[in-house]
This record gives C-alpha cells, structure tokens and sequence, in this order.
C-alpha cells in the first residue's frame, strides 16, 4: 500500500467529518461565498472548509464587513460580536485588526480571499454548542450511537443502531440535537501582521 493509499483508506475509515471534540490543527482548504448577511445586509459571509491531518473536515462561517460607517457593529443590536470572531479568525492566521485602518485591512485580505487564505494552517477548539448523537463503535447491528451533551456526557441510557435511529428518538422526547461540530476558539498565530496591500475589491465594500 503507498503512502496515498494508505491516507485514502484512513480518510474512509474515519469519515469525511470531524466529529471528536479538541484542539486541531486545520488546513483551510477552499472558501465560498455565500452573499449578504441575513440579519444585516452590510455583512457578506463566507465559509471556510478545513481540514484537519486525518482528511477530515468541518466548515466555520465567516462574517465580514462592507463598510465602516457604523463603526463595524452588526445587527439591530449594534453586536461587536461579529467583528470580534472576524479579528479572532484572522488572527489564528496571522493577521492582526487595527480599529483605525481595518476596512482597508479588510478589503487588502478578501480582495482575492484565495489567494490569501487557501494553503494556511491555524489552531482551533473545535466542539458543540449542545447535545449531539454521538458514534461509539460498530456491532453486527450496525453502527452505534448513544446522545451526549457539549461535554461527551452521555444524557440518555438508550444506544441506537444507526444515527437515524438516534435521531428519531431525540425528536420524539424533543432534546434538540446539534449537527455539526464548530469552531469555538480561535488561537492566535505567534506573529501577526498588518495588512495594507492596496487593492480593488469584487466584494461590495
């Protein structure tokens, strides 16, 4: 077996997504558009494929401005959330938001996201933000699965053969189930750095 087949076969035998709480390094791995925000059309969202060293993957939504004329807050509830998970992403990459010069700093970065993003690695807290079903092996019945909550504690004493299984039975007792797994932290790169490359954006900015 060559070392291509054997990374073939270790990605098919853990599955295309990462599943598993913990710390990851990720390979982002492409970027896609996705248009205005739906909750404030002065924000685009992008999302992020990234990839962690078993071939796995995971997507995280990344928000960025148009404007910066209401001082980069978002929403009908002026949030500085939006902008702050924007610095902490960039800053995992190497890049480092300056309140005075961050529209440039923006339209530098996504004036060719691609080619800005695609290629780098960056550190992550990957986990859920609720109750999930959870794979815990394989028997003559098929795959199993138990429910956990965000902390991989087990909160039901069922097992399920199959995650349809599982479920169907959440719905039925109503424990809302999280789907994928999220990037909850971002660490930061050692170095960071401005950008203040000129360009023209596609974007709408």
């Amino acid at each position: 077996m060559t070392a291509e087949e054997f990374q073939t076969q270790r990605t098919k035998t853990s599955g295309s997504w990462i599943e598993t709480p913990g710390t990851y390094s990720l390979l982002i791995k492409k970027i896609e558009l996705r248009g205005p925000n739906q909750f404030d059309g002065s924000w685009v969202d992008l999302i992020f494929t990234l990839e962690n060293t078993d071939g796995q993957s995971c997507n995280h939504y990344v928000s960025i401005p148009t404007t910066a004329e209401r001082s980069f807050m978002f929403g009908k509830k002026k949030s500085l959330r939006e902008y702050n998970n924007l610095d902490s992403f960039l800053h995992s990459v190497g890049y480092k938001l300056e309140y005075s010069s961050a529209m440039s700093q923006i339209v530098a970065l996504f004036d060719d996201y691609d080619q800005t993003f695609v290629g780098k690695t960056l550190s992550a807290r990957l986990g859920y933000l609720g109750n999930r079903a959870k794979y815990v092996g394989k028997t003559d019945a098929g795959a199993q699965y138990v429910l956990v909550d965000k902390n991989d504690k087990v909160i039901d004493d069922n097992s399920f053969s199959g995650i349809d299984a599982a479920k169907a039975y959440a719905e039925q007792n109503s424990i809302k189930l999280n789907g994928f797994i999220k990037c909850l932290d971002f660490i930061p790169a050692e170095t960071a750095a401005v950008a203040t490359l000129s360009a023209v954006s596609d974007l709408p900015f």
